[in-house]
């Protein structure tokens, strides 16, 4: 009876070794910014070009990332998924874009109403400075520019360096189809030009530290 007890104490203590492993997670650094830019991680300095990135795997566990004389604290949380860190709190741009029976229908002109229109089922409602004036609009698109932009949240199709497929399969008995891509802010305005898109559109800045993010969970 004692060597049951012992090996079944034995099985717990091996169970509750995996439960409490640490978890590598891969993360990619972005700089979507025209200059390389020098950052830290734990004390590991990095070097990442102009409009590049790299892959960065972290322990789950606490961190910090230091850019520009500043520094922010975090904890990689095991159960997170792929997420893209912006040490340089750059615009991105979450786009949505609408497939039907060979058609392609993107964020062109006529898609952009002002936020008293009727709501799309794939627009999303946010500020955009539109020919000089601040406006909240309905679009198929967003600008998001924290320092974690996490897939699961966002559940992008695309990523930075993935281009929109002119047609997709749609799935049986469905008339459509809603894809997402994720930009930086100059691709997404460069694709915008490219399809046509007339309109002087800019996003607002953001005006946070890296500091102010510290102590964030991911």
């Amino acid at each position: 009876m004692k060597k049951i007890k012992y090996f079944l104490l034995l099985i717990c203590s091996f169970a509750l070794v995996g439960c409490f492993e640490s978890k590598s997670i891969e993360y990619w650094i972005d700089n979507p910014t025209a200059t390389e830019i020098k950052i830290a991680i734990d004390g590991k300095k990095l070097a990442i070009p102009a409009k590049s990135g790299a892959n960065y795997k972290f322990e789950s566990g606490k961190h910090n990332l230091s850019y520009n004389n500043d520094t922010v604290n975090f904890n990689i949380e095991p159960i997170k998924s792929f997420a893209i860190i912006n040490p340089t709190l750059s615009n991105y741009v979450i786009y949505k874009i609408e497939y039907k029976k060979d058609s392609l229908l993107g964020a062109i002109s006529d898609t952009i109403k002002s936020g008293s229109g009727k709501k799309d089922d794939i627009n999303y409602t946010t500020q955009a400075i539109i020919d000089g004036e601040l406006q909240e609009i309905e679009a198929p698109f967003m600008p998001v520019n924290s320092l974690f932009i996490n897939k699961d949240e966002y559940k992008w199709d695309y990523f930075l360096d993935e281009p929109i497929p002119d047609s997709v399969k749609l799935k049986k008995f469905k008339s459509k189809a809603v894809k997402t891509k994720i930009f930086s802010e100059d691709d997404f305005f460069k694709h915008m030009q490219d399809a046509g898109l007339k309109t002087k559109i800019s996003f607002l800045a953001n005006t946070k530290k890296l500091s102010d993010y510290s102590d964030s969970e991911n």
